[in-house]
């Protein structure tokens, strides 16, 4: 019985990290701005580009993958979970509703440079 729910909440666990949200396109915040397409590598242990700058009011799709192994894109102030394996892509869509500098990381422990896989995404007002 153990390995039963072991398995069942192993399962959970995995189904919930490999799912993506973001801040829906269609949702409350209003679109007045420009749609910005931006392609982000994860690599051990770091991101290209590490600074990403975008305008308030700008439609995001964000496409990503991995160079290198298993990491994710995760960018909590705009609900975007990315899960990253290999070289196939991920999107997020979402709208840059607040301004400011907020950090994007990785996820998943993936090595002993994990904690420097960090970014900013910059809303400018």
């Amino acid at each position: 019985m153990k390995k039963v729910l072991t398995l069942l909440l192993l399962s959970l666990f995995l189904l919930a990290s490999c799912s993506s949200k973001s801040t829906p396109v269609t949702g409350n915040a209003a679109w007045n701005g420009e749609t910005k397409e931006i392609t982000v590598r994860a690599f051990r242990f770091g991101f290209e580009p590490d600074t990403i700058e975008v305008n308030k009011g700008d439609k995001i799709k964000l496409t990503a993958y991995s160079s290198d192994g298993h990491h994710s894109f995760t960018l909590y102030d705009f609900d975007v979970n990315l899960d990253l394996e290999g070289s196939d892509k991920k999107t997020a869509e979402f709208i840059a509703d607040k301004a400011g500098t907020f950090t994007f990381f990785c996820a998943l422990p993936c090595g002993k440079g994990h904690g420097q896989m960090r970014g900013n995404f910059v809303v400018k007002e």
